[in-house]
């Protein structure tokens, strides 16, 4: 025996097929960019780290119709192992984001916080706690700036500078870290109930 679907049913499914609205709604991701190092130096050396728009893309699940509202910097770390030849027992690191018009600070150990002692295995330093909170939110306003533009294909530049245990030879392997979250906006067909704002979605 069929069964029959009742035509108030059939007459509830129509009603919020089209009483549909595009609704806006937020989303927060993350992503991790690094890199690796292999150095071995007895005076300071400077390292590009550089982070483009298709690194950060490529980790994060946008939908088509979106509008980055805020980044946040989540942590700026490094993981570092032990080269036999290594002789210090401490360096200090910068890191200077570069802008068209000049570089800003982002983290400089040898003013706010203790040099990265060295040799352990395998340490992991956390230097987000300690930057400077200029460089910290230029990093920031720069991965927004660089997502919000679509069709930008312009890499974000920070040197990093590493300054070796005067007189001592630093033999080190390094990766460094940032990991940042995005949050966006994006629209939505729902019916009304199921929004989380009172507008329509004007993205």
């Amino acid at each position: 025996m069929r069964k029959r679907i009742s035509p108030s049913i059939i007459l509830l499914s129509t009603f919020l097929f089209l009483s549909c609205e595009s609704h806006k709604f937020i989303q927060t991701v993350s992503f991790a960019v690094d890199k690796d190092y292999v150095i071995e130096i007895n005076e300071p050396i400077e390292l590009d780290m550089l982070l483009t728009r298709q690194d950060i893309i490529s980790q994060l699940n946008f939908p088509e119709v979106m509008r980055v509202t805020k980044v946040s910097i989540e942590s700026i770390s490094g993981t570092l192992s032990p080269n036999t030849s290594n002789k210090a027992s401490y360096f200090h690191s910068s890191g200077n984001i570069v802008k068209p018009n000049g570089k800003v600070q982002a983290w400089n150990s040898e003013n706010g916080f203790l040099p990265l002692p060295f040799p352990v295995v395998q340490p992991v330093f956390n230097i987000a706690n300690s930057a400077i909170e200029e460089g910290i939110n230029e990093l920031a306003n720069q991965i927004f700036e660089v997502l919000s533009e679509l069709g930008d294909t312009s890499t974000l530049e920070i040197k990093i500078t590493v300054k070796p245990e005067a007189g001592k030879l630093l033999a080190i392997n390094a990766n460094f870290k940032i990991v940042a979250s995005v949050e966006y906006e994006y629209c939505q067909y729902v019916p009304p109930f199921f929004s989380e704002d009172d507008g329509i979605c004007d993205l």
